[in-house]
């Protein structure tokens, strides 16, 4: 098992008998690649960060979502100390998306063994100010992610946080996963209804399922 930085200083490369995983502290803290080994090779499990014709961030394999998850409309939220304004992030987005943590770098904290601990101080956006950790684990082959965020603002917040995954697609790809429920979204992608996975135009994927031929753009939870 190894644990190596690359010469650039920018990327963080784990090591072990069955994955290989690379980090990018400086894009979002971002996971660039995991692949898993066999005999005849690397075979992806996220979508390899080179094989997208489309730069920055959303070009990697994992993003790191903090402090809040998908789209936020109406120009922010309510809080009981007022309104919580939001503007855009994303050229091209009409609403923001995503929090800030997958634009902006992560502090290198430790890299020991195969482990890679990431944090990051953030004032923003608009009212947030918060701190966040973000653990990379491999582990036999299976990688493991964590990310803990503390709100540091003076007045209460609600956070969202997670991971986006773009997921290697081969002809014969098939995707299995517990969740107990499935957001549905409209032309906008904001989000309309909250249902059991397998209802309305949600597809359950708690038993191997092929990808749709189209876009899959549900939040499971």
């Amino acid at each position: 098992m190894t644990c190596k930085q690359m010469q650039n200083q920018e990327r963080i490369v784990l090591n072990d008998s069955q994955g290989e995983l690379v980090v990018d502290p400086l894009m979002g803290g971002a996971v660039v690649n995991y692949d898993f080994k066999t005999s005849q090779g690397l075979i992806p499990i996220l979508r390899p960060g080179d094989s997208f014709q489309r730069s920055g961030p959303f070009s990697l394999g994992c993003n790191v979502l903090v402090p809040f998850a998908n789209r936020i409309s109406g120009g922010g939220f309510e809080t009981p100390q007022g309104i919580l304004p939001l503007s855009s992030n994303l050229v091209g987005e009409p609403f923001p998306i995503h929090g800030n943590g997958f634009q902006v770098p992560w502090q290198v904290s430790q890299v020991k063994d195969l482990e890679i601990c990431l944090t990051l101080q953030s004032h923003g956006p608009s009212h947030f100010q918060y701190s966040a950790q973000l653990r990379y684990v491999l582990k036999l082959g299976s990688l493991q992610m964590e990310l803990d965020v503390t709100n540091e603002a003076e007045e209460a917040l609600p956070y969202g946080l997670g991971f986006h995954p773009w997921l290697a697609r081969e002809e014969n790809s098939q995707l299995r996963f517990n969740a107990t429920g499935c957001w549905l979204e409209n032309f906008e992608h904001l989000p309309t209804e909250h249902v059991p996975p397998g209802s309305g135009s949600s597809t359950d994927f708690s038993t191997e399922h092929d990808f749709p031929d189209g876009l899959l753009n549900n939040a499971y939870t």
